[in-house]
């Protein structure tokens, strides 16, 4: 019993421990963007309703990106339609943000490894790889 216990509080902590290095590298890199003028694009998945999922790609930078691209892993959670109708996003600009529905159900994985790739207003290319969790 105080096994168990032990066990899950160890486990609490290390979820814990996991989300405040994840706040803190994305407050570095929102700030590096900003010290540099260059774009500074993530990804979340969101809940919109009871079942309705969707991906919001941002521009959290204060610099414009263009021809931002999403993938994902595994990538049958995504509309193909959809992708190929808003992908490449030509110009997303700061504070602005689009979205992509999520086909999710109850066989859906849990976490996804997403990649971004989109183009500073100086010409360099950007990547960037982002778990994201239901």
């Amino acid at each position: 019993m105080t096994i168990s216990i032990f066990c899950l509080v160890i486990a609490f902590i290390v979820a814990v421990v996991k989300v405040a290095n994840f706040v803190i590298a994305r407050r570095r890199d929102s700030e590096l963007a900003n010290k540099h003028k260059r774009a500074y694009v993530t990804a979340s998945l969101e809940k919109f309703g009871e079942t309705d999922y969707r991906f919001v790609i941002m521009n959290q930078g204060p610099s414009i990106a263009s021809n931002v691209i999403f993938g994902i892993d595994p990538n049958d959670c995504l509309d193909v339609k959809e992708c190929k109708r808003k992908l490449p996003y030509p110009c997303l600009q700061p504070d602005q943000d689009f979205t992509l529905h999520a086909l999710l159900n109850f066989t859906s994985a849990w976490s996804y490894q997403s990649h971004l790739k989109w183009n500073n207003p100086d010409g360099s290319l950007e990547t960037k790889e982002i778990y994201l969790s239901t």
